[in-house]
């Protein structure tokens, strides 16, 4: 029988919403964006779904995985207002990110650029130093520092790096930047890159459940 839980938000700060986790009383987390952990209903859910693997494989693999995977699929493209024939599920971003850069830059090794910013995950940093020399790729950067006064100057800054470097092939744009939560303006950014005619990955990770998603409306 699936354990019944109670899906109401508990308020932020309280007990209530630290005994959703299995965090033991004697550790403050303070890094909750690089070392994330489920709360507790997901690990219930989790180990349900080991417990049916380990006792039917075959079905398991040949038809309930499959079954499972395109209803969370259906859900996460609910979540973001996405198609979804265009959902995938990934271990995590980094591993979606690896395969989208370098799946385009395998066209674009003679003079392909990549554009990030000084607030990038770290391995999404290592990733595109590790491209420079198994690729012959080249990375720009987007500088951005504290204090900014408007949003528009990080979209300036963007539009004056791709127009300094026409062979700009793709820009990864941080939603959330992992080192300093700051939230970034990827609907104008996107929209400058575009005119450009310079593709864009989202690096969403700490977007999903902070924020609205419309996948649609950034385009």
């Amino acid at each position: 029988m699936e354990e019944k839980y109670d899906h109401s938000t508990p308020k932020f700060g309280s007990q209530q919403m630290r005994d959703t986790f299995r965090l033991s009383d004697a550790y403050v987390m303070l890094n909750h964006g690089s070392y994330g952990f489920p709360p507790q209903p997901v690990l219930n859910k989790r180990n349900q779904l080991l417990e049916e693997q380990e006792s039917h494989p075959f079905t398991w693999f040949r038809t309930n995985l499959m079954d499972y995977y395109m209803e969370s699929v259906k859900i996460a493209a609910n979540l973001i207002n996405g198609d979804v024939e265009d959902t995938f599920i990934l271990s995590n971003v980094t591993e979606g990110t690896n395969c989208i850069l370098k799946s385009v830059m395998l066209k674009e090794r003679e003079n392909g650029e990549i554009l990030m910013n000084t607030h990038s995950y770290e391995a999404v940093q290592n990733m595109l130093s590790e491209m420079e020399t198994t690729y012959g790729t080249k990375t720009r950067c987007v500088e951005i520092r504290f204090p900014i006064s408007d949003e528009q100057d990080v979209v300036d800054l963007y539009a004056r790096q791709l127009d300094l470097y026409p062979n700009i092939k793709i820009a990864v744009i941080d939603h959330i930047t992992s080192p300093t939560a700051l939230k970034l303006p990827v609907e104008k950014i996107v929209e400058v890159c575009r005119e450009r005619n310079v593709l864009t990955l989202i690096d969403g990770a700490h977007a999903p459940g902070q924020l609205d998603l419309d996948m649609k409306k950034i385009k």
